[in-house]
C-alpha cells in the first residue's frame, strides 16, 4: 500500500481527490495546521505543521512515497491589498519551502513530489493564442506568483525526486471554487457575463482534474510541467449561457458586467484573474495517455447541473 503526503487535503481539490484517493487504497497523511482534525478511517491520517516557521513533524516525509502539494490561500477569494498578496504569496513560497527542507532533513524515500500551479502562470495575451508549457510566464503579479512557486518545488529535483507540475485552469466543481461564484446570479434567472464575455476561459472539471494527479502517481515516466485543462477551451459568455440554457431553457437574462466596474472594485484580480484571457492546450498531458472524462463544456455542465 503506496503512502501518500498532501498539503491543502482539506480544500476545494483536495476534499474531492482525498475519497478518490483512498477508494484506490493509497495510505493517506494530511498536513494541516488544525490541530484538532481527526480520522475515524485507519486509511486516513491528520499530522500537524506550520509552514510560517517550517516546522513539521518528520514521521509522515519519512514515510510517504509520494507527496501532492496542493496548499496556497484562494487567489479570487479577496481583492489584492499587500497584505493579501504576501498572504497569496507565503501561502505557497513557505510551504513549498517545508516541503523541500523535510525532504533534505529525513531519511526518506519519497519518489515523487506533484505540485499544483495555474495556467495563470502565463502572460495574458488573448487572440486565442495556444499556449504550451514550452510558452514564457507573464510580467503580473499572478505570473511571478506561480513561476516562484514552481522554482521552489521544483528545488525537490536536487534530491533526485520526479517532480510534476500542473498549470491549472478554471476548476469547474459544483460545490466550491469558481464555478459556484460564476453562476451565482443564476438565482436570479441572471447569466452575468464578465466584460465582453470574449474571452478565453481554460477550465477543467474537478473529477479530471483529480483523475490527472493519480495519472502522475501511477506514470512515472510524467515529469516537468502540464497544463492541467480540457481540450475544448471556452469563452466566459459561452461558459455562462450555458449554464443558464442548462438550468432555464431560454427563460434567463443574458447581462454583461462592465470591466471597468470590475476593475475599479477589484484592481489587480479583476485585471489579471478574473478578466484573463488565456487559452492553454493539455496536449502534452494528452500525450502520456490521459484521457479526459469531461472534455467538452456540454457534458461538463450537464455532470454540474445534475439534480
Amino acid at each position: 500500500m503506496k503512502n501518500i503526503l498532501i498539503t491543502g487535503g482539506t480544500g476545494s481539490i483536495g476534499s474531492h481527490l482525498v475519497p478518490m484517493l483512498l477508494a484506490k487504497g493509497f495510505q493517506i497523511t494530511i498536513l494541516t495546521r488544525n490541530t484538532s482534525l481527526n480520522s475515524s478511517l485507519p486509511q486516513l491520517k491528520y499530522s500537524p505543521w506550520n509552514p510560517d516557521n517550517l516546522a513539521y513533524d518528520k514521521k509522515p516525509f519519512e514515510e510517504c512515497d509520494y507527496i501532492i502539494h496542493l496548499a496556497g490561500a484562494n487567489i479570487a477569494e479577496k481583492k489584492w491589498t499587500e497584505k493579501r498578496k504576501v498572504i497569496l504569496c507565503q501561502s505557497r513560497i513557505r510551504s513549498s519551502e517545508t516541503i523541500i527542507k523535510a525532504l533534505a532533513e529525513t531519511n526518506n524515500h519519497t519518489y515523487a513530489i506533484i505540485s499544483a500551479s495555474g495556467i495563470n502562470y502565463y502572460a495574458n495575451k488573448g487572440n486565442n493564442q495556444l499556449l504550451t508549457e514550452e510558452d514564457f510566464p507573464g510580467e503580473g503579479f499572478l505570473s511571478k506568483l506561480c513561476a516562484d512557486w514552481e522554482n521552489k518545488i521544483s528545488e525537490a529535483k536536487a534530491f533526485s525526486k520526479r517532480v510534476v507540475i500542473f498549470r491549472t485552469g478554471v476548476v469547474l466543481d459544483k460545490k466550491s471554487g469558481a464555478y459556484p461564484k460564476l453562476i451565482a446570479p443564476l438565482k436570479f434567472r441572471i447569466a452575468a457575463v464578465i466584460g465582453g464575455g470574449k474571452q478565453a476561459v481554460s477550465w477543467i472539471h474537478i473529477h479530471d482534474l483529480c483523475r490527472a494527479y493519480i495519472h502522475a502517481i501511477e506514470n512515472d515516466s510524467m515529469e516537468g510541467s502540464f497544463n492541467a485543462c480540457a481540450p475544448e477551451i471556452t469563452t466566459n459568455e459561452k461558459l455562462m449561457v450555458s449554464a443558464a440554457h442548462k438550468k432555464f431553457g431560454n427563460a434567463f437574462l443574458k447581462f454583461h458586467v462592465p470591466s471597468f466596474l470590475l476593475k475599479m472594485a477589484l484592481g489587480e484580480l479583476a485585471e489579471e484573474a478574473i478578466l484573463a484571457d488565456i487559452s492553454a492546450s493539455p496536449q502534452k498531458l494528452r500525450n502520456t495517455g490521459f484521457r479526459f472524462e469531461y472534455g467538452s463544456l456540454e457534458k461538463a455542465i450537464e455532470n454540474l447541473e445534475e439534480k
